[in-house]
């Protein structure tokens, strides 16, 4: 799948982390309205980041650390991504590197989605916002 769908999931927090590196990891990402698109009770994604090789979160008051657990204690709120290969998140208090070979998006209740169905529920999403009177226009 596209390391660009890092970028979709702006606004999320990383609120967990299962596996190990080297090996697969996956990372359970809470962004609700996002979520509200798809059908079914939920506000997460799953991401699983297959030979996943380098994890690595430095925080702006920390020093850089690999553990899952206090990375997940952080909760990164994702802001954009800055590189594509290596991945390169910078999130509102830190920034957060990885290196996999490939990523798969799930809907938290197993269901899989597609990049296509990610930008398509992404856009929608903004469309609504636009039209609903929250812009700030």
């Amino acid at each position: 799948m596209n390391p660009d769908v890092w970028g979709i999931f702006h606004d999320g927090s990383i609120v967990g982390i299962a596996g190990a590196v080297p090996g697969k990891a996956v990372f359970q990402v809470s962004i609700p309205y996002l979520r509200r698109m798809f059908d079914g009770d939920g506000d997460c994604f799953l991401l699983t980041l297959t030979h996943c090789t380098h994890l690595c979160y430095s925080s702006f008051q920390d020093p850089p650390t690999t553990d899952l657990a206090r990375i997940v204690a952080y909760e990164p709120e994702i802001l954009y991504i800055k590189t594509t290969y290596p991945v390169v998140l910078y999130c509102a208090e830190g920034v957060l590197e990885l290196t996999y070979d490939d990523i798969a998006i799930a809907l938290d209740s197993g269901v899989e989605v597609t990049y296509e169905q990610l930008v398509a529920a992404c856009k929608r999403y903004w469309d609504d916002f636009e039209w609903s009177g929250n812009n700030l226009k």
